[in-house]
């Protein structure tokens, strides 16, 4: 059996799934890599958003409120208040930073699956190839 293929073919599994394309152009180690280095860059950008957001949102609202920051001084508090609001801040620039790294790193797949592909388009293309 013959597949004929073409490289939007597979720039076009490539932006569905990373390293699907690659997958496509018969090359299964690339297909890995790339599909591993964006899935953990995607998931490392989560966490960090879910930290970030955490860390900002719910525990800077209730600090003073929960047990451990009531045996802190008044001295003390404005300190942690800082703390904690950068701590939220720095982890969600760096969920941002882990975004662009996501974006860039699915773009290199979707382009490299588009150079490396071949277009296909006949019988008597795919049977020289061979």
């Amino acid at each position: 059996s013959v597949v004929l293929k073409s490289k939007s073919a597979a720039m076009f599994r490539s932006v569905v799934l990373p390293g699907w394309g690659q997958a496509y152009n018969g090359e299964p180690v690339k297909a890995g890599v790339v599909a591993a280095t964006t899935g953990t860059l995607a998931i490392a950008t989560v966490a960090a958003a879910g930290i970030g957001a955490y860390v900002r949102f719910a525990l800077y609202d209730q600090i003073g409120e929960r047990p451990e920051d009531k045996a802190l001084s008044p001295a003390e508090l404005p300190a942690l208040v800082v703390a904690t609001r950068q701590t939220g801040e720095t982890t969600l620039l760096l969920s941002a930073v882990l975004g662009g790294a996501t974006v860039v790193a699915w773009s290199i797949g979707v382009i490299d699956a588009y150079l490396s592909g071949t277009d296909i388009d006949s019988l008597d293309a795919a049977l020289a190839k061979d």
